[in-house]
């Protein structure tokens, strides 16, 4: 390969089709005739390939015994390396004994070769190795490389060490990956637990626990929270109707109380206007469009301008929650009719109500299964914890302090996560250059590797001529 630094000695640089026996793949048995059946003969798939190995429990589809020999071609064989070249690109594994009987279909590539020359696992290296992958990516097949082409792996150009140095490298190599997945494990925990401590954070919140402290050094100082419903009453000139207790089950503190959230906040989804995407062509411009998940847009006038709450009104996030439901749009922008937008009475800061939303789940109020839909008039239901506007900020600030530390150690995680990826690169790239195990001058040369492979390949053709003749 140009792009290699000058190989070792003992190295030879060559090609899948230099020393492979075969390199085919399979077909759908549909094709010919042949159904796909309950049980049978085991017909892998590229969804079947997860973590670089077969998964037999996700296997859904058999095929007769008669197909496997119509597919006679691609009948899987131990040691098989399996490389898929369409739709997802790239996922390898390796056919063990428990995997057979099996036989697969054209989006997986069959790549056999004479094991007692070759080390498989080192083979399996160089499809897994992005640097090699790299190397045929420019002849990709179709918009952003939906399949590779049986050619572009005969063609592939890649270094070729010494057997034994091949064992020594994968030898490394496995040891030094072990160590970088136990530190991918650690970080990937890490990561869930920063999820849980957010979670954590936003009940404790809620639950008048965060600000439990904070309550006994301001007791006597802080107006109680009948004051503020006052206040919601003259802003809204509605009554408002507080409770002790709520049908989440949740105790809050005696200075606390629950409110419908449509007795806390003005609704103006009667302003939204949704416009398609066709007409938003014509109308591109600076200001944010929205919908329930965020911004999907942009358009040349708004029709709102101010500080909103906006609450998604339908949508599979409404159950999965993917993204925040609840999100603060602020300054001139636009909305369509697929997210609430809602101000507060009584000065209640929209981050105080936003956090909520986005720390309970609302199945209660939300209707429909296929089309999940969160309504205006079961919006207004939803009880909300609410406590006195002191300590709405106070829980907003620490919410906020909390937030920023979990934000600062995901970043710190994800920053090493892209090193561990770029240090097996670089472990790769060692490896194909030499240098990540010492040579042995007493190996023999993959030169001689290569010419016993072709003398195999030569009697193999010979011996298929002879039987043809017959």
């Amino acid at each position: 390969m140009s792009d290699l630094v000058t190989l070792p000695k003992g190295w030879v640089e060559t090609k899948f089709d230099t020393i492979s026996f075969l390199i085919t793949k399979g077909s759908t048995p549909t094709t010919y005739g042949y159904n796909y059946l309950k049980e049978g003969i085991n017909f892998v798939k590229v969804e079947n390939i997860i973590n670089d190995q077969i998964n037999i429990h996700s296997i859904n589809k058999f095929i007769s015994k008669e197909a496997n020999e119509f597919l006679k071609r691609s009948q899987l064989k131990e040691k098989d390396i399996l490389f898929s070249i369409a739709g997802t690109i790239g996922r390898t594994t390796i056919v063990k004994k428990e995997n057979l009987p099996a036989n697969t279909n054209q989006a997986i590539a069959i790549i056999r070769c004479p094991w007692q020359y070759l080390n498989f696992k080192f083979i399996k290296i160089i499809l897994d190795s992005p640097i090699l992958f790299n190397s045929f990516s420019q002849n990709r097949r179709g918009v952003g490389m939906d399949n590779v082409s049986l050619g572009d792996i005969r063609e592939m150009v890649f270094p070729l060490p010494p057997l034994n140095e091949q064992k020594r490298i994968v030898s490394k190599i496995e040891e030094l990956f072990s160590k970088l997945d136990n530190v991918r494990d650690t970080l990937q925990k890490v990561k869930l637990q920063l999820v849980q401590y957010r979670q954590s954070l936003l009940k404790s919140a809620f639950e008048g626990k965060l600000t439990e402290e904070w309550r006994e050094t301001n007791q006597g100082k802080i107006k109680p929270v009948s004051k503020l419903c006052e206040m919601i009453e003259e802003d809204s000139k509605s009554q408002v109707t507080p409770t002790n207790f709520s049908e989440t089950e949740v105790s809050l503190p005696d200075t606390w109380c629950w409110i419908k959230l449509g007795e806390i906040t003005d609704n103006h989804d009667g302003e939204r206007i949704p416009v398609n995407a066709k007409n938003r062509e014509s109308m591109k411009g600076k200001y944010p469009y929205y919908g329930a998940s965020g911004i999907i847009d942009y358009v040349n006038k708004p029709i709102f301008n101010g500080k909103y709450l906006l609450i998604g009104e339908d949508g599979a996030n409404l159950i999965s929650r993917s993204v925040p439901l609840a999100f603060i749009a602020e300054g001139k922008f636009w909305v369509n009719n697929h997210a609430h937008i809602l101000t507060t009475w009584g000065d209640i800061p929209l981050e105080f109500l936003s956090n909520y939303i986005n720390s309970v789940r609302l199945t209660k109020w939300i209707t429909g299964t296929a089309q999940p839909k969160l309504n205006q008039n079961n919006l207004k239901k939803i009880p909300v914890p609410v406590s006195p506007l002191e300590e709405q900020r106070e829980i907003i600030l620490q919410i906020e302090q909390g937030f920023s530390l979990i934000k600062n150690t995901e970043n710190i995680t994800n920053t090493m996560l892209k090193q561990l990826d770029t240090l097996r690169s670089s472990i790769l790239k060692q490896a194909f250059e030499g240098k990540l195990v010492p040579q042995d001058p007493n190996d023999e040369p993959a030169e001689k590797l290569l010419e016993r492979i072709k003398e195999q390949k030569q009697s193999q053709q010979t011996k298929a001529k002879s039987r043809g003749k017959k």
